[in-house]
């Protein structure tokens, strides 16, 4: 029965952050009240993927059990989706289902990168290179990558970065050789990733 309510609430969280974060993306920027200088900066974070990821990884290492991990993950995303885009359909009067279909691919394929994210921290055979993929891909959505140079694009998806390092962290030697197979992730995405984030 547990179980079952980690699902529900899921797919709820997933559903009530996809709500926030198109009512966020429609609050204009009016005046410098603090309030919407809040809401811009939340509407900003919650147009990009960092934060989705982030909280995606979260969701998946703190599941007790790797299908549960998959599970929680796949109803967090169709949540958020199915919200995000019934809300964007009320507001704007149509259905952009491009959109919907491109977000849903990487729903449709959350579930497989959650069980990873998941085997990466409890998996002790795993803990020396598998954390290298959720980290390698917060490390290529935060920073900018040129021949000469290093820059961070996103504080907040560094933010992000810096506690996911920590969650994997288990010895000097580990992180190091995380960091090493993460910065070589991060620079195949780079060249090479369909998506441009």
């Amino acid at each position: 029965m547990r179980n079952y309510k980690e699902l529900i609430f899921s797919f709820l969280f997933g559903a009530l952050l996809g709500l926030v974060a198109k009512y966020l993306d429609t609050v204009p920027m009016i005046d410098n009240s603090p309030w919407h200088t809040l809401a811009n900066y939340f509407g900003d974070l919650f147009t990009r993927i960092g934060i989705w990821v982030f909280i995606a990884i979260l969701i998946a290492v703190k599941s007790k059990k790797i299908i549960q991990a998959a599970l929680n993950t796949l109803l967090f995303s169709l949540g958020m989706l199915i919200t995000y885009y019934i809300y964007s359909a009320y507001l704007f009067g149509f259905f952009p289902t491009l959109y919907f279909l491109e977000w849903g691919k990487l729903a449709i394929i959350s579930p497989f990168l959650a069980m990873l994210a998941h085997l990466a921290k409890h998996d002790r055979n795993l803990t020396n290179t598998l954390p290298a993929l959720p980290i390698g891909l917060m490390l290529y959505l935060s920073l900018g990558f040129g021949y000469l140079y290093i820059s961070v694009k996103y504080i907040s998806e560094f933010i992000m970065l810096l506690v996911i390092g920590k969650l994997y962290y288990r010895n000097p030697k580990q992180i190091a050789i995380v960091i090493s197979l993460s910065i070589i992730l991060a620079l195949l995405l780079r060249q090479y990733s369909p998506y441009a984030f």
